[in-house]
């Protein structure tokens, strides 16, 4: 009887369930799909139904998405992420402990996507296919970079000695190895933190949006958003504090600029096929890295499905966010 509720999202709720009679059971279950079936207030009831998947997760993909202003989508984004965190129980973001500090997240709602793309976006590179990804399951995304204090707090190692990078206890740590964070980070911390997928990553950027920007078709208001275009200060890399400026509609911050981000995945020119929930491919040996830093200057690169992949070193412009899987939060 459990299998009415919506989706694999849901397994725990499904847990929670576990505990009640069957009849209870089966009265939550088509209680909460009469409320998805409503869907979130300010949203019109025609663009849900057509918008909205049976299985937990809205469509970003649909034509009837498609047809809506940029700014409509950045409205009804924001919207479907609060009513999805409402009907949950919970808020929409949430401070977790790392080794005692504090690292607020955001809860990003599943949703199918378009990952890459279109062949008619300036700027555009072979390795960004469009093709549609769904992400099924819900998941919490650092509305923030790991700053250099929640680095040395967990790790008890600064990376970045002997480098030119500026220390200050919020900016982002960066300088290190994408191995270094799995075995001097990870070990750490309980074990329901990673890194985000490429997938992930993308659709918590776009938060919605088609275009090639998360707030539009246009660059222009790029500063209000990214810490970009900068030069070396005093010889030093010129990073930011983190969250200093604008965060999209999910409420996530420096999702361009100040430092490009490692992903879990191995890069590979074909990042996905139509899957749902992937995980990380066991082929290739660079890592995905995402969002630029604050030292890029070209137009190209500043995009919601520009690609990039390092090798595993250390670089003075590439640090971290965390994941949590929804299921697995406490």
């Amino acid at each position: 009887m459990q299998e009415l509720i919506l989706g694999s999202q849901n397994l725990e709720i499904k847990k929670s369930l576990s505990t009640l009679g069957e009849k209870e059971t089966i009265s939550a279950c088509l209680l909460y799909q009469k409320i998805w079936k409503k869907g979130p207030p300010r949203w019109p009831s025609s663009l849900w139904q057509k918008c909205s998947d049976p299985k937990g997760w809205v469509d970003f993909t649909s034509s009837a998405w498609t047809k809506q202003e940029s700014t409509q989508q950045r409205t009804y984004a924001s919207l479907y992420q609060k009513w999805y965190a409402q009907i949950r129980g919970k808020s929409w973001q949430k401070s977790f402990s790392l080794a005692g500090l504090p690292y607020s997240m955001a809860l990003i709602p599943p949703g199918r996507f378009w990952m890459g793309s279109p062949k008619t976006e300036k700027f555009r590179r072979e390795n960004e296919t469009r093709h549609p990804v769904v992400l099924s399951e819900g998941f919490w995304l650092g509305q923030c970079e790991v700053t250099q204090k929640q680095w040395l707090r967990v790790s008890q190692r600064k990376s970045w000695r002997r480098v030119k990078i500026p220390n200050q206890d919020n900016f982002p740590a960066c300088y290190i190895v994408w191995d270094e964070i799995e075995k001097s980070f990870f070990p750490h911390l309980p074990k329901y933190f990673r890194l985000p997928t490429e997938a992930q990553w993308e659709y918590a950027c776009r938060a919605g949006s088609l275009g090639p920007y998360p707030w539009g078709k246009n660059m222009e208001p790029i500063l209000l958003h990214a810490v970009v275009f900068r030069e070396p200060q005093g010889g030093l890399a010129a990073l930011a504090p983190v969250g200093s400026l604008l965060p999209n509609v999910f409420g996530v911050y420096d999702m361009f600029g100040n430092v490009w981000e490692w992903c879990q995945d191995r890069y590979t020119f074909s990042p996905y096929d139509e899957n749902i929930d992937l995980e990380d491919s066991l082929i290739g040996k660079l890592r995905v890295v995402k969002g630029g830093a604050w030292q890029i200057r070209s137009p190209k690169i500043l995009r919601n499905g520009f690609r990039n992949s390092c090798s595993e070193n250390r670089y003075d412009c590439i640090g971290f966010r965390l994941m949590i899987r929804e299921r697995e939060a406490p």
